[in-house]
């Protein structure tokens, strides 16, 4: 079997990645059907006030919880090790919603978020035209990249194969919820 014929759907650094898999998940979802996605909610998002206001927020869109754990197993072959230490801040639901003024993101983990100097701490990637030939593997924006202090972090754009900076974000972060607000002029 080469990795056109091949029977493993299991995900791989060398070749099908994680193709088959997805694949799999197309086909299964066209049999069995999808709901409907919610409509979305337009609202302005105090960040100064608490995460209640997020209550009537719609889409919510839920994660597995359990996904952060350390790995260090070898491959099949016995050859590869493959390690990932940098799990951390479990999230289960984020959402999003935005006014005329600006685009908001938030984010609930299952523990309370570590402090927000911890390297690569909550990254947020947006891709704003939907093209996975523009950006950073598609990605057109990047937040938290460098965090300034507790209220404010940097966005960044990706231009001529460099994330940029471009503004900044306020933020606010307590316990295992995050929110932020990003100006839509940005």
């Amino acid at each position: 079997y080469n990795r056109e014929f091949s029977r493993d759907f299991e995900p791989s650094r060398y070749g099908s990645t994680d193709n088959y898999y997805y694949q799999m998940c197309s086909v299964i979802r066209y049999f069995k059907g999808v709901s409907k996605p919610e409509n979305d909610s337009s609202k302005g998002i105090e960040i100064n006030h608490d995460f209640s206001q997020w209550s009537d927020v719609t889409p919510i869109f839920y994660d597995y919880v359990g996904d952060t754990s350390k790995r260090n197993h070898s491959d099949t072959s016995g050859q590869i090790v493959y390690v990932n230490e940098t799990g951390r801040n479990d999230i289960v639901e984020s959402r999003f919603t935005y006014d005329s003024s600006y685009v908001y993101f938030y984010a609930k983990t299952k523990m309370p978020l570590t402090d927000y100097t911890d390297p690569n701490w909550m990254l947020l990637f947006i891709d704003i035209d939907n093209d996975k030939s523009t950006g950073w593997e598609g990605y057109d924006y990047l937040i938290n990249q460098y965090v300034v202090d507790e209220n404010l972090t940097v966005i960044s754009k990706y231009q001529n194969n460099l994330w940029q900076e471009i503004g900044l974000v306020e933020y606010s972060a307590k316990e295992n919820d995050l929110h932020l607000r990003i100006p839509r002029s940005v």
